[in-house]
Parts: structure tokens; sequence; C-alpha cells
């Protein structure tokens, strides 16, 4: 297996995205409810919003695209780091193949720039109105959090998609310092996490494929109600998947799951005869009375999972 190899067509990303904290504790609240209530007070908090939860919702629903996409064609490479005064800072580290990074760096940069103008329309340029007006609706509390200027909460608004190149330590003769196999170590185990994600993803989608097809009913003369056989989406993502397999094994110079990347190939070949040559309509083609073609499928569904799980199996024993 060549690491070093993965570390060359590999690329390190990081996503993240803020906006200003717009939902404070209030003390005063939670004691006046929970008395109101009869609740013990050290066991509620109340909370008011700064501003209408309207406001953000569509500056909220473009960060979770991009997190969403993110996730969706990127593997994670390191979780949240720990500071040195203990607290755990945001900033998921993703990797993913050189090849990808044109059509993903242009797909940010498009939800950063629609980002910025939903910030400029729904916050910045209303932000005189939002502090007028808060001073009135929450009865003159807060107001420090009102007084912070327009920049001030620009400043606030992050969107920042950081691309780095991955380091990586070539094993010698001077690897016996025991910081030196740590490194080594933890870069062994960055890869085989990568690649039981990419196997876990696999696995995922092709259970799900396999339940529809178990749940699915025929009905005479309606095969569209209650249909939940697999839709072409979830074929195609998990096409996406089985490329995504490919790459990263012909980078490691490593079969591992490359069996079941292959399969999940013919799979997708045979569903396209299914509906001669559209994925679209192998759908309707598997909805007939004849449950043949559905265990066709299926078989070859289960030999996907025994695959890569073989797969898996023996990517741990080696890096073990």
């Amino acid at each position: 297996m060549n690491i070093g190899n993965f570390y060359e067509q590999c690329i390190q990303i990081k996503f993240e995205s803020g906006l200003p904290g717009f939902q404070k504790v209030d003390r005063k609240l939670s004691d006046a409810g929970a008395e109101a209530l009869g609740m013990d007070k050290h066991m509620t908090q109340g909370m008011v919003n700064l501003v209408e939860p309207s406001v953000t919702a569509r500056l909220r629903a473009i960060q979770a695209r991009g997190r969403g996409y993110i996730k969706s064609n990127c593997w994670v490479w390191s979780d949240s780091k720990i500071s040195e005064r203990g607290y755990k800072e945001s900033g998921v580290q993703y990797v993913t193949m050189r090849s990808k990074l044109p059509d993903i760096e242009a797909k940010m940069r498009g939800l950063r720039k629609e980002f910025e103008q939903a910030c400029e329309s729904q916050l910045l340029s209303q932000w005189p109105r939002i502090r007028a007006e808060g001073a009135i609706k929450l009865a003159g509390r807060h107001q420090e959090h009102y007084n912070q200027s327009t920049q001030e909460i620009r400043d606030q608004c992050r969107w920042e998609c950081e691309i780095v190149a991955l380091p990586y330590m070539e094993e010698g003769h001077d690897m016996l310092d025991e910081a030196m196999q740590n490194l080594m170590r933890d870069q062994k185990q960055r890869v085989t996490n990568v690649l039981n994600s990419v196997a876990e993803r696999m696995q995922g989608e092709v259970t799900d494929i396999i339940q529809r097809m178990d749940d699915y009913q025929f009905t005479p003369g309606d095969n569209r109600t209650g249909n939940t056989l697999p839709k072409e989406k979830g074929i195609k993502r998990l096409g996406r998947m089985a490329d995504d397999a490919m790459h990263l094994c012909d980078a490691l110079q490593n079969e591992g799951l490359k069996d079941g990347a292959e399969k999940i190939r013919k799979l997708i070949d045979h569903m396209k005869e299914l509906g001669d040559g559209d994925l679209r309509d192998a759908r309707s083609a598997l909805s007939g009375e004849d449950d043949s073609m559905r265990e066709e499928v299926k078989k070859q569904l289960n030999e996907i999972k025994d695959s890569v799980d073989t797969g898996v199996e023996a990517l741990d024993k080696f890096m073990s």
C-alpha cells in the first residue's frame, strides 16, 4: 500500500461558516417563567432571540447546503480540535481527491456569493431597523448586543473554505524516534478512517436499496402508489461512491475496496439494461408482478455488501 501516493493525490479542505450569536440566555426570563410554572429555576434556562428567526433562516439554509456538499464530496480527516483552554473548537477538516477540487471550488464559490448576498439583503442592510425594533420588542433588555455597528455584524458573518496540501512524513532510518513513529501511525490511521468512511457510505446505501426492494409490494394496475423501489438518484449516488472507492484504491495502489466498486458498476450497467439504457426506466421494469428481476438485483447487492466487508477486513489487517 502506497500511503505517500495517497497524500500526493489528495487535498485537505477545511470549511467554516458562522453568524453572530443572536440567541442569548436571559436569567430573569428564566426565573420568572420557572416561578410562574412552579418549576425549579436551576432546571430551566430562558432564551431570547435578538433578531426574528426568519431574518437568518435563509442564511442558515445556505450554510447547511455548504456543509452538506462538503460532507457528500469529501471524507472526514480530523474532527474538531481541543484548544489549550480545553474548549472544543469548530472546524472539521476533510480530505478529497485532487481531481474533484475544480468542481468543489466552483460550487463553494457560488455558495459563498449567495451567502454574502443574502447576508447583505437579509441582515446587514436591515441592521439599523433591527436595532431600533429590538430595543422595543425586548423592553430595553440586552441593549449591549444592539450597540454593535453594521461592520461589527458583518465581521461575524463568515464563510471560509481553506484548501491546503496534506503534510506527509516519509518513513526513514530515523523513525526510531518515538515522536516520528507516532506521526507515522497517525498518518496510517487517518487513511484507514477515510477508507472506512467510504466503505460505510457504500454499505449504508446498499442496505437502504435492499430494504426498499424488500418493502416493495406489487399492486396490479398501479406501480407508483407505495413504490419503494430505488430511484435513479439513489443508484447514481451509489455509483459516485464506487468511483470514489476506485480512485482511492488507485491512489493507495491497493485492491481493498476495488472489487466492491467494480460490482457496483456492474450493477448499474445491469440496471441500465433493464431500463433500455435509461436508469429512470429501470424502476418501472422492476415494478412488475414477476419478482425474478428484483431477486437478481438483490443478489448483486448482497454480493456487493460481502465484497466491501471483505475489503474492509483486509485493510484493517494491513493497517494493524
